[in-house]
């Protein structure tokens, strides 16, 4: 769910349906974790590793 936020009505609507909706508001929280894992500094940290590995690599 996309909204603007500096439109009231907008929020408003959005807001409802949250509240009409609680499986949708679990699915964009759910939703919204899983995205946020993929930023745990666990997963993160060995793609750099690789990247600057790659790097190192490349012939001067």
């Amino acid at each position: 769910m996309s909204i603007n936020t500096a439109d009231v009505e907008a929020m408003d609507t959005a807001v409802r349906r949250l509240l009409a909706e609680p499986n949708l508001a679990a699915r964009l929280s759910n939703n919204a974790r899983k995205k946020a894992e993929q930023f745990d500094w666990s997963i993160i940290l060995p793609k750099w590793e690789k990247l600057f590995q790659d790097v190192s690599e490349i012939p001067k």
